[in-house]
């Protein structure tokens, strides 16, 4: 039997304790979700974050292709502007000063981001958020927005995370992948346990307002996926800027892009560590976007072991996905 947040329940889970050093970059909410400090401090004002019938939801599990998603939502609905993401997208659990340092530099001065889009007078508003649905406005169960959910195979979104969370001076640095690995599996990452997140969302799919995307068969098909999009949103393109904003979206492109890339935007705040041992080059922000890099990290060890609590936690559903084998 495996819990909410863990391995298959044994005594090596029951005997698993977060690391003091890794806790303090946690909000751990009354359910025990490990939340990014700065999000866990803004819940309760997230809850009354009045919500437009307008509005673009974009959420996601981290790590499993949000920006390529905002990015191709944004040209959709604005065309090609030359001008920062962030200035279409507002991250709703965010900070926009100081949101991403250390969590003994966040303040409740500082201003979330949902402040900032409760103000803005643009529509439709797109909206990101990495949080555990039972987390959400309430007002979006009601007023129905538009709703993009995107999903990753885990393996993929793991290794991704552990490289993302390196950058990050808001999140616990681990201090190897195998101690990321362990805290994965149990669900002890920012943002909580990766099937507690997706599931819930799987649920949603058939909802009208919703879109259910998974990363594989969008960077599989990113024509195509600009294509669903444009339907989705109610946003008709013609054949031309379908085929710019195709060009825009591929890998190469975006990681050039300083309107994208967060590794070209200094204000962010993320650090480049250097490389670790049998590392060529320290973590990216946009590192490959493939499908099934994970091998390169997992061991055979690693791999049969997740590959149980796989099973065990998908067993009553119907969501599948690539791991690229």
């Amino acid at each position: 039997m495996a819990s909410e947040n863990g391995v298959p329940g044994g005594e090596e889970e029951n005997a698993f304790e977060i690391d003091p050093d890794i806790k303090r970059f946690y909000g751990i909410t009354k359910e025990g979700v490990t939340l990014p400090l700065f999000a866990s401090m803004v819940l309760e004002d997230i809850k009354d974050f009045e919500v437009r019938p307008t509005d673009i939801f974009i959420l996601s599990y981290p790590k499993t292709g949000t920006t390529l998603t905002q990015y191709m939502v944004t040209q959709i609905i604005h065309g090609q502007v030359d001008k920062n993401l962030r200035d279409f997208n507002f991250f709703l659990e965010a900070q926009r000063k100081g949101g991403f340092n250390d969590p003994d530099e966040n303040s409740r001065e500082t201003e979330g981001d949902y402040k900032r889009a409760d103000k803005a007078r643009i529509s439709p508003r797109q909206l990101k958020s990495h949080l555990p649905m039972k987390y959400l406005p309430k007002q979006f169960f009601t007023k129905k927005p538009k709703v993009i959910i995107l999903a990753r195979n885990p393996k993929d979104t793991a290794v991704s995370f552990y490289h993302f969370t390196r950058m990050v001076p808001a999140y616990p640095n681990f201090v190897s992948w195998s101690e990321f690995y362990e805290y994965f599996c149990r669900g002890f990452v920012p943002d909580g346990d990766w099937f507690s997140y997706t599931l819930p969302y799987w649920e949603m799919r058939n909802e009208p307002n919703v879109l259910f995307l998974k990363y594989e068969d969008i960077v599989k098909d990113l024509r195509g996926t600009v294509e669903k999009l444009s339907e989705f949103l109610e946003k008709p393109i013609t054949p031309d800027q379908l085929e710019e904003i195709t060009r825009n979206v591929a890998f190469d492109a975006m990681k050039e892009n300083k309107n994208v890339n967060y590794d070209l935007m200094p204000q962010m705040g993320f650090i480049s560590p250097p490389p670790r041992r049998d590392e060529v080059e320290g973590p990216k922000f946009m590192r490959k976007g493939k499908v099934g890099d994970w091998r390169n990290f997992f061991t055979l060890a690693q791999n049969d072991r997740f590959d149980a609590l796989y099973r065990s936690k998908m067993a009553d559903t119907d969501l599948e996905f690539d791991f690229g084998e």
